[in-house]
């Protein structure tokens, strides 16, 4: 019986996760996807065309897959795109053909990568809590819509909330 006296207050004293930790600024996981490709073009054109494979391989599952949700809630569209463009050019590397053209199939998606990141945020993005709701360009804590320093979504806050009658004598 003591043990789980101890244990519901040991759970009690927790306070519940730690908030979540920022993750890097769109655009700097932008700039390290496309140093990644760089590193790619120059094997290629060393003739090293597994490693060239092997690199954009890399770039996409490390690189741009931590990239993909904030591309995704920019432009749904075009990271679609952008994910087509990355397996065709693994498997052009992997088999190229006479006049192959991966150094500029490189060099386009670059360019396309480039053409929807604009549109994200320079500064490091917090992770809503579990529960609350998350909107592109909504800072974590604060609802869609809310003026900035609001009440955080989720808050009891009651001057946030208008009078309503409630009963029949209005």
């Amino acid at each position: 019986m003591s043990t789980l006296l101890l244990l519901l207050l040991g759970c009690a004293q927790t306070g519940g996760p730690p908030p979540p930790a920022p993750i890097a600024a769109p655009r700097d996981q932008v700039a390290q996807v496309q140093m990644g490709l760089e590193t790619a073009r120059s094997a290629w054109l060393a003739g090293q065309n597994q490693a060239a494979a092997d690199q954009v391989r890399r770039v996409y599952a490390e690189d741009f897959a931590a990239l993909q949700p904030s591309l995704r809630a920019a432009d749904p569209q075009a990271t679609l795109g952008l994910e087509y463009a990355f397996g065709l050019l693994v498997s052009h590397a992997e088999s190229p053909g006479p006049g192959s053209t991966v150094a500029a199939e490189i060099a386009t998606l670059e360019g396309r990568l480039s053409a929807v990141a604009s549109s994200l945020p320079a500064e490091p993005v917090v992770p809503a809590a579990p529960g609350e709701p998350t909107a592109p360009g909504v800072p974590a804590g604060q609802a869609p819509g809310a003026a900035p320093g609001s009440a955080p979504a989720g808050s009891s806050d009651i001057r946030a909330v208008p009078a309503v009658p409630v009963g029949g004598d209005q």
